[in-house]
């Protein structure tokens, strides 16, 4: 609605206090895009229907002798976005799940509007994840007993599409466990993303976890073989499939480790105030009593209460693959985790430690020696 038809408005019917009302005979809304029922493809930039948007009379005022005729155009139509096909007493879509309605842009024919679903992206988003919108088109009618005039309610189905890969170590062994990595721009927050294999007629879910800007980190052990994965992303109560990939994982196999990695390990250049310490055992092939300090970043509830904290990151043991990597997790039901990474050869483990707690999160590298 615009300011200055509201002003103009209430002025004359202050001024004019004769009755208001529509005036017969103006073109009706007409939808035009997308047809009613229609699969359209998914889109994080917005999807555009279109409809006939003429002008139109807003209302008539008169007051003796003296007419006015309020005149409407695009500016006063508007399209809201539903989930659902109910409509509220004043002939509107009754819910607006996806924020505000949205304005039209005039084409150049100057008859034909296009309005666009574009919100903000996050795990109900239908724009990215899909499933059923309805809409309808309205312009603002002072003269009219509801104070709109609305076209028809009008529905389209979006067909998901979120860009994703997985990434996997190069080398996989059964019973090891492996970090895969799930790649995607898409921002759906919210979401949860299930790392699943195919096990006869049915595909089971190894670990899920929640989708993650950029990238998911999925931890699992697979069993040795020829294994068929997919990830599933459930979001906004639906749920698709974004990549599917076939993966060989070895049985066993040479061992790069031996007992001659065995025992203490500490930092091989320790920085100051520092702690990083583990043990190597069972020739080459248990990681344990792991402790490393690290530098966490916790967000505050305000900006001078975030602060930079030293924690320390534990694991009881992890085991170290035939080729020597190690992946160690300890993941508390509090949500708190510690991730263990790297690669053992020659008396010295490279990798990463990572750690998150509540709203704090660090990093450290790691370069270690046995002793």
């Amino acid at each position: 609605m615009r300011p200055a038809v509201v002003l103009l408005t209430a002025f004359l019917a202050l001024a004019l206090p004769a009755g208001a009302a529509a005036l017969p005979g103006d073109p009706q809304i007409v939808a035009l895009t997308p047809g009613n029922g229609e699969v359209v493809a998914a889109n994080d930039d917005g999807i555009p229907v279109t409809f006939e948007c003429p002008a139109y009379t807003i209302a008539v005022y008169s007051s003796g002798d003296v007419t006015i005729t309020d005149r409407g155009d695009y500016s006063d139509y508007d399209v809201r976005f539903s989930s659902g096909s109910a409509v509220g007493p004043d002939g509107r879509l009754a819910e607006q799940p996806y924020g505000s309605d949205a304005g039209p842009a005039l084409g150049a024919d100057g008859r034909t509007c296009t309005a666009e679903l574009d919100t903000y992206d996050s795990a109900s988003s239908p724009e990215i994840v899909g499933g059923r919108v309805f809409w309808q088109a309205y312009r603002y009618c002072n003269g009219c007993a509801q104070g709109y005039e609305v076209g028809p309610v009008r529905s389209f189905v979006v067909r998901p599409s979120v860009k994703a890969s997985l990434r996997a170590p190069r080398r996989l062994y059964g019973g090891y466990l492996n970090v895969f990595t799930l790649e995607s721009e898409a921002e759906l927050s919210g979401a949860q993303v299930l790392l699943q294999r195919r096990a006869g007629k049915r595909w089971k879910t190894v670990v899920k976890a929640p989708f993650g800007l950029e990238r998911t980190q999925l931890i699992a052990a697979l069993p040795p073989g020829s294994q068929r994965l997919r990830v599933r992303i459930v979001a906004g109560g639906a749920s698709f499939d974004v990549v599917k990939r076939t993966l060989t994982v070895r049985r066993g196999g040479r061992r790069a480790t031996s007992a001659r990695d065995d025992g203490p390990y500490s930092a091989a250049q320790p920085p100051s105030n520092s702690t990083l310490k583990f043990r190597v055992g069972g020739a080459g092939k248990t990681l344990r009593a792991f402790k490393a300090s690290l530098t966490v970043f916790c967000v505050g509830p305000t900006l001078p209460d975030n602060r930079l904290v030293v924690a320390y990151a534990l694991l009881r043991s992890a085991r170290i693959a035939p080729d020597g990597s190690v992946t160690g997790l300890l993941q508390l039901k509090s949500g708190a985790r510690v991730l263990l990474t790297g690669r053992l050869r020659n008396g010295r483990l490279k990798g990463e430690v990572t750690m998150s707690f509540s709203t704090c999160a660090g990093t450290r590298k790691l370069n270690a020696v046995r002793r």
